[in-house]
């Protein structure tokens, strides 16, 4: 039996546009296949990105990712994947619909429906008085109303003078 990094080059190998799943072992908590190698635990979709265009621009972790044109996490095929900045990450998950975002998120306690009700209220109300009818923490209204939560949805960015309400307390 092949060890999963001969299977990953033998993956990345196939002449394909169609997406190539890698089928071994999941991270559960992500999703993300997941490759021992070298003694350490990798992404499947990161190393065949690397295995397949060369090291990442900088070796911080968190300055690229290894994107995916497709939007399946699972794909290891190299020409759906592409060293990219978080930033340019996140814009291809939300063009794929596959970011964890609103309510699909695990910790949500609001839902799009709520937040399009809280979004008017809060130049009418103090964020405390909006949060006791949501049932929720006056500083899940305030990261609504500063833009650094739900952005996509209400617009608001994170700094905007039109996000600095005066009642915030």
């Amino acid at each position: 039996m092949k060890t999963n990094i001969e299977y990953l080059r033998d993956l990345i190998a196939i002449e394909t546009d169609d997406c190539i799943p890698w089928m071994r072992g999941r991270r559960a908590s992500l999703g993300y296949g997941s490759v021992n190698f070298n003694g350490r635990n990798h992404r499947a979709n990161r190393l065949a990105c690397e295995l397949a265009h060369g090291p990442p621009p900088s070796t911080d972790l968190h300055r690229f990712h290894a994107a995916h044109s497709c939007g399946n996490d699972a794909c290891v095929n190299p020409r759906h994947l592409r060293w990219a900045t978080p930033k340019e990450n996140r814009a291809d998950m939300n063009a794929h619909g596959t970011r964890n975002i609103g309510e699909r998120h695990g910790l949500a306690k609001l839902t799009t429906q709520d937040v399009r009700k809280i979004m008017p209220m809060l130049a009418k109300l103090k964020h405390r008085e909006i949060a006791a009818r949501f049932n929720v923490k006056t500083s899940t209204i305030s990261s609504i109303a500063s833009g650094q939560s739900w952005s996509w949805l209400t617009g608001r960015t994170r700094g905007c003078d039109q996000n600095r309400a005066a009642n915030t307390v």
